[in-house]
């Protein structure tokens, strides 16, 4: 094996191993044990790949696909019985609008730029963070706590809003662009030491 190939073949296991989330969802320990372990894989990926210049398509795109899996098993695992507590209709108007703003961003995505994929903004990564920290935390507590999803729920659709804006104004597709505040600061900053 390639050295190089190290990022790809930690997606890979991402991806096959995702599965284990909804066969352990009856042992919390067990649960967060697998959830941690792939969260790992996540972040060793990208910090190898852009470390040693490993980044690739396929790379990208097995990243992409091992994320929505692993978060997809993880939200399958709280819906198996027995499932954690939530309110039903609240959870669904709530985490419903702002995934559906999120499906828009990537129908969009498609639409203008023949990809199907995210970007790395600061927004995303800090939804990103915050989802991750709190599925176990729910799985813990055995329920599905409405403010948190409730905070869960503002800061995806505020991701989903920044990367619309992005998708609307870019003539071409990066998926690391850091976001617009960012790049305003990166602007300003480049724009002073001249």
């Amino acid at each position: 094996m390639k050295m190089k190939n190290i990022p790809n073949m930690l997606s890979l296991f991402r991806i096959l191993f995702s599965f284990s989330l909804p066969l352990s969802h009856r042992n919390p320990v067990l649960f967060v044990a697998f959830y941690f372990i792939l969260g790992a894989t996540d972040v060793l990926d990208g910090k190898l790949a852009r470390h040693y210049h490993w980044q690739s398509g396929l790379g990208a795109k097995l990243d992409g696909l091992g994320d929505a899996l692993f978060f997809l098993c993880a939200f399958v695992s709280m819906l198996l019985p027995p499932r954690l507590e939530f309110n039903m209709p609240k959870t669904l108007v709530t985490a419903g609008a702002a995934i559906l703003l999120k499906l828009i961003v990537l129908l969009l995505t498609r639409i203008r730029f023949q990809e199907w994929n995210g970007m790395h903004t600061y927004l995303n990564k800090f939804f990103g963070s915050l989802l991750f920290f709190s599925v176990p935390l729910f799985v813990w507590m055995g329920e599905v706590n409405y403010w948190v999803l409730l905070a869960l729920s503002a800061a995806l659709s505020a991701s989903a809003l920044e990367e619309m804006l992005i998708l609307f104004t870019a003539d071409t597709y990066n998926p690391n662009h850091r976001g617009i505040l960012a790049e305003k600061l990166a602007a300003g900053r480049g724009h002073s030491a001249s």
